[in-house]
């Protein structure tokens, strides 16, 4: 469906409505922000469209319109809408792209005439846009476009549909669905042949066929775009269009996205624990959780929104520091670029999208189930190597130098399914002993230090979402327990002590100390505690005022320091 815009040019009185930004003032913050994103100076000029009720967002693109972004009206969403340093903007919007920006006014004077009142970080948004170009960074690494195709649905890409007259090169469109499915599927290059068959009829077209098991496809024979005859791409997004019963016609082809999880799994051989599902079913901070780590775990997302002219499929592949999308509308590149989803960006209606997408594997345990370590440093990893490390995975570690006082553990590779997918660091043997932290997501955690003589890591999947896994070295140390007291694992209090003397032990530490002793400076030992409590207490209160030596002892290790009694 094509829709075409005019943005009101008119200055909005700041007096009408106190969070109203005016023309020259969204001028002022896009200039900033794209010279920002293009590490120069960046003139810009406004977009004018054919009204179409947009009055609470400002369009702009460069000179070249080899860019744009797109600034809200009202200072009660985040400041930048959606921009581009990739396509400019058509002037006439692609549909889905079109709908993007419907969905987004009305959620934009709804919110204004309820009075809503943003949260602090959109308030922290524009003040620091208008300081220095830049938002807020919100994920520590940005997953940048996975995809390099820039497909479409109308000549060429439709050329094994149903013909007819009215459409684009005589043919029906091939469909989002398809497009989006096909652009994915095209990421992963997977599968050389399909499952089964599907026969159905739609509308005029009584009769369709596609046999998946019969097919070749050959994915090196697919460009990133295409401007003349390709079989094999027409081929394939004909098969995927048959997949979910299209429902072609000359204006238009639609299926429904559920029917196109169904089929990557059934007819595609992609894994058996993708899902579809939709945005209203999970707090907003969960799925934007789920979709980093889709993208983290290199697998572009199948996504889906509804507006006023109807459901619209394309691909999320990418995220920047401020969760703005990547999106790739499927519309021959154009507009591709990062939007924002959350808050009062995007569709009207329900958004969905298809998690998972990744060609099926069998549940393969990479990892040897149980290891033992004994150097005094090594390197350990999941095993998958490069490939994603297997569902269902229970592995363990066990690191043990001999002698050992303090265990370093430097992740160098990390990327597991947040919260599902989980190493624990024990500080010993097995997990009965302290757990000293769980490892999962996609950021490299600080240094993590086990006090010996021991460090037990185990590695848990779940059966769901899987990724690259992680790697470690470690470094061990024959020096513990003075560490831990230069560290504040150890601390006496008080000091001076005049009736009872108070010792705090890191639990950690704990099982490294096995006697304490309290020395008088003529050497004579005046109090002694075998295998120490976390917080032991010692009376002094008998004891001739002075120094004292405190002596704390381990299998092999020993420290003394001097405490005072009053």
């Amino acid at each position: 469906m094509k829709i075409v815009f005019l943005l009101f040019s008119s200055i909005l009185s700041v007096a009408a409505f106190a969070q109203q930004v005016t023309q020259s003032e969204a001028l002022n913050l896009a200039q900033k922000f794209m010279s920002a994103k293009a590490n120069k100076s960046i003139q810009l000029k406004t977009v004018s469209y054919e009204t179409k009720g947009i009055s609470h967002m400002y369009f702009f693109t460069d000179e070249a319109n080899t860019s744009f972004v797109v600034i809200a009206g009202e200072k009660i969403t985040s400041p930048v809408i959606a921009y581009s340093t990739e396509s400019g903007l058509d002037e006439v919007l692609p549909a889905p792209v079109a709908d993007y920006f419907l969905g987004t006014e009305a959620k934009l004077v709804q919110a204004k005439n309820n009075a809503y009142v943003p949260d602090k970080s959109v308030e922290e948004e524009w003040e620091s846009i208008a300081a220095n170009g830049k938002l807020p960074v919100y994920l520590k690494s940005a997953v940048t476009p996975l995809l390099s195709t820039t497909w479409n649905q109308d000549c060429y890409y439709n050329d094994s549909v149903p013909e007819h007259a009215s459409g684009p090169c005589g043919h029906c469109y091939a469909g989002c669905v398809a497009t989006a499915m096909g652009q994915v599927l095209k990421y992963h290059n997977y599968p050389s042949v399909g499952v089964g068959y599907n026969v159905y009829g739609t509308g005029a077209y009584s009769h369709i066929r596609a046999d998946f098991d019969q097919a070749s496809y050959n994915w090196a024979a697919m460009p990133n775009s295409i401007n003349t005859y390709n079989e094999p791409v027409a081929q394939l997004l004909f098969h995927l269009g048959v997949s979910v019963n299209m429902g072609y016609a000359f204006d238009g082809s639609g299926a429904n996205s559920s029917d196109a999880a169904a089929a990557m799994r059934d007819h595609f051989s992609y894994s058996d624990y993708l899902f579809y599902a939709e945005k209203d079913m999970f707090p907003e901070s969960i799925w934007l959780q789920v979709v980093v780590n889709d993208l983290k775990s290199r697998r572009p997302i199948y996504y889906s929104g509804y507006g006023t002219g109807g459901g619209h499929a394309f691909v999320c592949d990418g995220i920047d520091n401020s969760n703005k999308m990547h999106i790739n509308w499927g519309w021959g590149g154009s507009a591709n670029g990062y939007f924002t989803f959350s808050n009062l960006g995007g569709f009207t209606d329900g958004q969905g999208a298809i998690f998972g997408v990744e060609p099926e594997t069998g549940d393969i345990e990479y990892c040897v189930p149980s290891a033992v370590y004994t150097a005094a440093t090594d390197t350990i990893e999941d095993g998958s190597g490069v490939n994603r490390y297997g569902n269902n995975t229970n592995c363990s570690w066990t690191i043990q130098p001999p002698g050992a006082g303090l265990i370093y553990i430097h992740f160098t590779k990390l990327a597991l399914d947040q919260d599902m997918d989980v190493a624990y660091v024990y500080n010993g043997t097995s997990t009965a002993d302290p757990l000293v932290k769980s490892v999962t997501g996609f950021d490299l955690p600080q240094e993590i230090l086990v006090w010996g003589p021991s460090a037990y890591v185990v590695f848990q999947s779940d059966a769901m979402l899987r990724a690259d896994g992680f790697e470690f070295y470690y470094t061990s140390s024959l020096v513990g327990i003075e560490d831990a007291w230069n560290e504040g694992k150890i601390t006496v209090f008080p000091n001076p002590a005049d009736d009872r003397m108070n010792i705090e032990i890191d639990p950690l530490i704990l099982p490294a100390i096995e006697r304490i002793e309290l020395i008088s400076l003529n050497g004579q030992i005046v109090t002694v505690v075998e295998n120490p409590v976390q917080s032991q207490c010692i009376e002094v209160g008998a004891l001739n005022a002075g120094t004292y030596g405190l002596r704390f002892t381990g299998a092999g290790d020993s420290f003394f320091s001097f405490v005072e009694i009053q």
